[in-house]
């Protein structure tokens, strides 16, 4: 167990520290905030973190995405492109390595690891993400689980 951080980034960095460098292989970074993740997507990504070096699980978007600024409509992207990002991400211990000490020394934070991972040049795989593996954001989100639990 290691102290969270101020923000995410500064809690994985907390956490890896920890990881022995003789023994590490492919690090997973998971969302405590997603509690349904299961043991196949687990399975999935470390497969491919394996074979690739980064990956992260998404799931397609099935809404109509609209680019607004104040509240103007700029465009309509393509959601055939967009996809939700989740966790456990898995990554190769030295692409992560580079990646959190490349942000650390420019002080750049990202909204996950996959990003700092894009920034040093890496190629990020994806698997097909798991609907259950919701994240917990807002109360209803939690009436969502709890539904999932009782299934």
């Amino acid at each position: 167990m290691v102290e969270g951080g101020e923000e995410r980034q500064d809690s994985v960095l907390n956490g890896f520290k920890m990881i022995n460098p003789k023994k590490a292989g492919i690090v997973l970074v998971h969302d405590g905030v997603r509690p349904l993740v299961s043991k196949d997507l687990i399975t999935r990504v470390i497969e491919v973190a394996f074979k690739k070096g980064a990956v992260i699980p998404a799931l397609p978007l099935e809404d109509t995405v609209k680019e607004v600024t104040g509240k103007q409509v700029l465009r309509t992207l393509e959601r055939q492109e967009l996809f939700k990002i989740q966790t456990p991400q898995g990554f190769s211990y030295s692409i992560l390595k580079k990646a959190l000490d490349k942000a650390q020394a420019e002080g750049y934070y990202g909204t996950d690891e996959a990003v700092l991972v894009e920034r040093i040049g890496e190629k990020v795989a994806v698997v097909p993400g798991d609907p259950r593996n919701i994240k917990i954001t807002v109360p209803e989100d939690l009436k969502i689980v709890e539904a999932y639990l009782e299934d």
